[in-house]
């Protein structure tokens, strides 16, 4: 691991190591960078957390209110674990005072699902598809995935997070085997209701009804975000939420950290002398990750337009 600030402070972290070892790094040491943030700034000091439980007591309360079947995203960009434990107890307690019409179905942070006795819930990462990518190429990334997901999991497949190279190259990989066996597909980049035409659109040219479909949106989403989309996209699919920074990290006069980990150069093997660069492109404008040139040539490769 290298650690480096830049003389505008910027933090910058690298990881070089076998895949299966360094995948595990990500969310932790984010997780880790976040809190430390605002210890250093002493603005831990602010994290009122009787106001963060009611806060996250409400929340929940407008969105099982509204029918909507929901998640906590929050480790990455939290400000303190202690944040997040408040917030999934929060929504716990609340999910078991009565009966509601939505449903707050677990965290993807393992050690809380375990103490709340919730279940665990994610996807899987974006890395997965951009390692295929720089390693075989972007054209069939999402082909290779799903294949290689398929005969591991062999039919608990779940949910597919598709737009590593965009949702143009994703749909011509999606073929109506693949769309059967995929419980979804998750948003996670562009805009929310145009993304779900395109992909209730891909579903009925297969001859499948979207409604049967589930889909996770977890792009950017505040309670407000998520009970507007779930007006409307109740009538095209089943749709869920994943809600992290919105949760985790609402405090008064507390910004949250713009920070993400991505995969940037793969090697199929130890013995190879040198890496095969990749990236993520973004279904967001401006928000692509990766060396300018490397992005740039992928999108090249899978007729991406901004």
């Amino acid at each position: 691991m290298r650690v480096s600030q830049d003389e505008e402070g910027h933090l910058h972290i690298a990881f070089e190591g076998n895949w299966c070892d360094t995948i595990l790094l990500e969310v932790k040491v984010l997780a880790i960078i976040s809190e430390l943030f605002y210890i250093i700034t002493n603005q831990s000091d602010k994290l009122d957390y009787e106001e963060c439980y009611k806060k996250a007591y409400a929340k929940a309360e407008k969105l099982l209110s509204a029918g909507c079947v929901y998640s906590d995203f929050g480790t990455r960009r939290r400000a303190s674990l202690e944040a997040e434990d408040t917030v999934v107890r929060a929504m716990r307690d609340c999910q078991n005072s009565r009966e509601w019409p939505g449903r707050f179905v677990g965290t993807s942070n393992v050690y809380l699902a375990m103490k709340y006795d919730l279940t665990p819930v994610g996807t899987m990462a974006h890395e997965f598809v951009c390692a295929i990518g720089g390693m075989y190429g972007p054209q069939m990334a999402n082909h290779m995935a799903m294949e290689a997901w398929r005969h591991t999991f062999r039919g608990a497949l779940g949910t597919f997070l598709y737009d590593s190279f965009g949702w143009d190259i994703f749909a011509m990989n999606f073929s109506e085997d693949f769309a059967n066996q995929f419980k979804g597909l998750r948003v996670d980049s562009g805009d929310n209701r145009e993304q779900l035409q395109k992909i209730a659109e891909k579903y009925e040219q297969l001859g499948i009804d979207p409604r049967t479909k589930q889909v996770i949106f977890s792009n950017a989403l505040d309670t407000d975000r998520a009970i507007e989309i779930q007006s409307y996209a109740k009538d095209f699919c089943q749709p869920s939420f994943g809600i992290g920074t919105h949760f985790t990290n609402d405090f008064e006069n507390i910004k949250p950290m713009n920070i993400v980990i991505k995969l940037v150069a793969v090697k199929i093997t130890e013995s190879w002398t040198f890496y095969n660069d990749t990236c993520k492109l973004s279904e967001d404008k401006g928000k692509h990750t990766g060396l300018p040139e490397v992005i740039e040539r992928f999108k090249r490769a899978v007729n991406f337009k901004d």
